[in-house]
């Protein structure tokens, strides 16, 4: 009862006339998801271990979440990439479906990979986030279909993944490819880039493949504190800039 207070949604079906029986089949399914969380399961979760990327430790990619964004996004909806976003703008904080959407970065990271994932997404931090999102046109309603967490580095020539997650109830329908497909479309249009590098967990290996990278080497422990996750492979996709050739990469923040 007190999650389909707290929910944008429900209030304003409640608020209607004849409201309260017409949101009482989706206020039923909202308390069942309360009454036994889902998990939300990071398709892929990796910190940058490599002489390319630095060096990390990957959290594990398994936690529960409360996130009931599946109730707004059927099977069929439309996802639109917001490319580059800048979470600590000006810009972000006021705008009501980019602080939700947000806030579910917040909740997804955590349960992911214990972590919050918007921390260092920031020009002094260095990383950058790309969303994939749906129902932007209901504001706080708006829902999260997945995140990737990226950085440039010009000085190897290298766009590093670092976090890619997508929640356990949207997967399965190519959300993650498509974010994937995002960033290397970036890389492509940089001039200072060359490749897409990332390190893989064991399950993810053929996922990646699937879009082109290739197995360079199994990531191995530093030292014995080094609690590197067992398995991890660093994978390449070679990217020559295509700058020019009319396809452009969506800018900061922008809708695609």
């Amino acid at each position: 009862r007190e999650a389909s207070a707290s929910c944008p949604l429900l209030r304003g079906a409640m608020a209607v006339e004849g409201g309260q029986e017409a949101v009482r089949p989706l206020q039923e399914q909202l308390e069942k998801l309360v009454q036994s969380p889902r998990q939300v399961t990071g398709e892929f979760c990796s910190s940058e271990t490599s002489t390319t990327c630095g060096s990390a430790t990957p959290a594990a990619a398994e936690g529960r979440s409360e996130i009931f964004s599946e109730l707004l996004a059927p099977a069929d909806v439309e996802p639109v990439i917001l490319a580059d976003v800048k979470p600590f703008s000006a810009e972000a904080a006021s705008d009501p479906t980019m602080a939700a959407l947000l806030e579910q970065v917040k909740a997804l990271g955590q349960a992911c990979f214990h972590e919050d994932c918007l921390d260092g997404c920031s020009r002094r931090g260095g990383w950058r986030i790309t969303l994939l999102a749906a129902g932007l046109d209901q504001g706080a309603c708006a829902c999260l279909l997945g995140f990737i967490v990226y950085r440039l580095k010009p000085d190897v020539k290298a766009l590093s993944v670092a976090k890619l997650a997508v929640p356990d109830v949207y997967r399965r329908r190519g959300y993650g490819r498509k974010l994937v497909q995002a960033v290397v479309l970036q890389a492509k249009q940089n001039p200072e880039i060359s490749s897409v590098s990332l390190s893989s967990l064991p399950d993810a290996i053929s996922f990646y493949q699937r879009l082109g990278f290739k197995k360079m080497h199994v990531i191995t422990a530093k030292d014995a504190s080094d609690t590197l996750f067992p398995g991890q492979v660093f994978m390449e996709l070679r990217t020559p800039s295509r700058a020019g050739n009319g396809k452009k990469a969506p800018k900061n923040g922008q809708r695609r």
